[in-house]
């Protein structure tokens, strides 16, 4: 008995500590939280979890869910979606004017607007909307670290040529496009001058000293080059006076008789953009597509509440402003500059800044022509940088959306709007990117180009260059005009509303 009483009495022991490890009671296990810290500083010296690896950086794309336990109801789908933060400060960006700073004011919480995702964008977002490029270009050498710096800065792209010039170092590149101005700005012809009469020497353009003058000053000199005035022929006076033949003002400026041309015919001359420094969105990309992304889903809820989005430029809510940030605008002076920004959507953007490997982006061609005609006016002397555009951020959020299909007007039977002729030798290549240009800068309005070899050489062209712009047939046509002492002519026909 005594020998059987030791096997019976471990057995008794096993079973005894079975059924207490089944019947113990359990701790529900909570999943680590996972926290982000700012893209690129992951392996620095910062805090790290539970004292020894790395903290966690993640894609814009990605989606955390809050700690939930295991075995309870629902499991770990069970909790609402809580987006990753991207940035351990406020995202900063600084609009030059109010109307600028319209689609931050609609980023709003879900109580507010619908969305995708119901909730805040993956980043603070702090606005700073300035009078003055000086003060755009400080707050971009400054950074997005410093509270009177920025990360962003949305401006005309003729100002972004213009500051080129003193943010070299910076490399500063447009990476999405926020808008046109419409209806803004005018060149007046004065004392006799007509675009029919090329003046000789120098040639005097009055510019309103307002605001924007760069703006003011691409438009003179697009428009004068046109009509054989060279960019290094003009010559700029900071006030109005009578000795000068040209005025460049706004629709608010008035003058008699009729304009020469405006951003009413060439509605897309004047491109407004977003920039940010070249390493920064080279080290960041994941943080400035969450931007882009949450910007135009701004832009469109402002488009759709015009007046919301007044109001709270006027009153400074739906959005941190920076406390630098001084004066404030009337609902009514923001609807009507937010009233005369061209729409653009995603589909835009990538019609513009990523068009595909074989096509070069007309944003990019307009900024380069623009920088050469601020360089011949000796506005600036910097050379022209190997990029300008980036097109990375939108063509990642537009996978598996299509570039915008330019729809071209019906031209009309009257004269042309604009006729540009080649006096010297221009070769194909040249006046390929003309072509870019001018079918950019006029949406809708067909062009037509004759060339000195007659109906053959000028086919020959039109059918290369449509191939090589990707343009429809009814955008560019074969001109017959009489060459008159002209190697080429480059037509802009009028539309039809």
């Amino acid at each position: 008995m005594r020998e059987r009483a030791v096997p019976v009495a471990l057995l008794a022991m096993l079973l005894g500590l079975v059924g207490l490890l089944a019947f113990r009671p359990r701790t529900p296990h909570q999943a680590p939280l996972v926290v982000i810290q700012e893209e690129g500083k992951a392996d620095s010296g910062a805090a790290t979890a539970d004292g020894g690896l790395p903290l966690a950086t993640v894609d814009a794309s990605v989606v955390l869910r809050p700690p939930v336990a295991l075995g309870s109801e629902g499991g770990a789908e069970g909790g609402a979606a809580v987006q990753a933060r991207l940035l351990d400060r406020p995202l900063r960006v600084a609009t030059l004017g109010w109307a600028l700073a319209a689609p931050g004011v609609m980023l709003g919480p879900a109580q507010d607007h619908e969305g995708a995702d119901g909730g805040r964008p993956p980043f603070e977002l702090e606005l700073a909307p300035v009078d003055t490029l000086a003060q755009i270009e400080g707050r971009l050498v400054r950074g997005g670290a410093d509270q009177e710096g920025a990360d962003v800065v949305v401006l005309p792209l003729p100002e972004l040529v213009a500051s080129y010039e003193r943010l070299r170092a910076l490399e500063p590149q447009a990476f999405l496009l926020v808008g046109f101005s419409t209806s803004s700005e005018f060149l007046y012809p004065r004392a006799g001058a007509s675009p029919g009469r090329v003046l000789p020497g120098d040639v005097k353009v009055s510019v309103s000293s307002r605001d924007r003058p760069e703006s003011l000053q691409w438009m003179a000199l697009f428009t004068l080059d046109a009509f054989g005035v060279s960019p290094g022929r003009v010559k700029f006076q900071a006030a109005e006076g009578d000795a000068s033949p040209f005025f460049a003002g706004r629709f608010t400026d008035k003058n008699d008789g009729k304009h020469l041309l405006s951003t009413y015919e060439a509605d897309r001359l004047i491109p407004l953009v977003a920039a940010a420094p070249k390493g920064a969105l080279d080290s960041r990309g994941p943080l400035y597509r969450a931007w882009a992304s949450s910007w135009l889903d701004g832009l469109d809820r402002a488009y759709k509440d015009a007046s919301t989005a007044g109001m709270r430029l006027s009153t400074r809510t739906g959005a941190t402003f920076s406390a630098s940030v001084q004066g404030k605008t009337e609902p009514g002076a923001a609807l009507d500059a937010f009233g005369r920004m061209g729409r653009v959507d995603l589909a835009e953007n990538l019609r513009w800044l990523a068009p595909g490997p074989e096509r070069p982006a007309p944003l990019e061609a307009l900024f380069l022509r623009n920088l050469e005609a601020f360089r011949q006016a000796g506005l600036v002397v910097a050379p022209a940088p190997p990029s300008a555009v980036q097109g990375a951020a939108v063509a990642e959020i537009g996978r598996g959306v299509k570039p915008a299909v330019e729809k071209v007007a019906t031209p009309r039977g009257d004269p042309p709007l604009l006729v540009r002729r080649e006096p010297g030798p221009i070769d194909d290549a040249e006046l390929q990117r003309l072509v870019l240009v001018y079918s950019a800068v006029f949406d809708r309005a067909p062009l037509r180009v004759s060339l000195k070899g007659g109906d053959k050489a000028s086919t020959a062209f039109v059918e290369a260059t449509r191939s090589k712009l990707g343009l429809p047939p009814e955008k560019l046509l074969v001109g017959k005009t009489p060459m008159a002492g002209a190697s080429a002519i480059l037509e802009v026909l009028r539309r039809e509303p």
